[in-house]
């Protein structure tokens, strides 16, 4: 039963100091990196999955990227180009709502 007791003191002990830890733990940004990382991947690839993927999380933000619609419409751009039919959906609907590009109707229904 002693031994119980310790166990449960030293463990709560233990909780007590990780969420110190934590709580003084400062996020760091790795945004940039992680935005030059991605792009030159998907560009020495040049794939049109790489190109939509790079799309979608700057057009979403996500992963430590920030939510830049002018670069997801460049990137979409990319793999439109080449047919990729998510990325043309995608900047077609951009363009329809004036998302990150001058709206325009007529280039947004010419992806459809």
């Amino acid at each position: 039963m002693k031994k119980l007791i310790l166990h449960l003191v030293v463990a709560i002990g233990f909780v007590g100091i990780s969420s110190t830890v934590f709580a003084e733990t400062k996020k760091v940004n790795l945004s940039a990196g992680l935005n030059y990382v991605l792009s030159h991947v998907a560009t020495k690839r040049d794939n049109n999955q790489s190109n939509h993927n790079m799309g979608m999380l700057y057009y979403l933000g996500k992963k430590g990227v920030p939510v830049d619609h002018k670069k997801a419409a460049e990137w979409f751009s990319k793999a439109a180009n080449n047919g990729f039919a998510p990325s043309q959906y995608a900047l077609a609907v951009m363009y329809l709502n004036g998302d990150g590009v001058p709206q325009d109707a007529e280039k947004g229904v010419a992806l459809l």
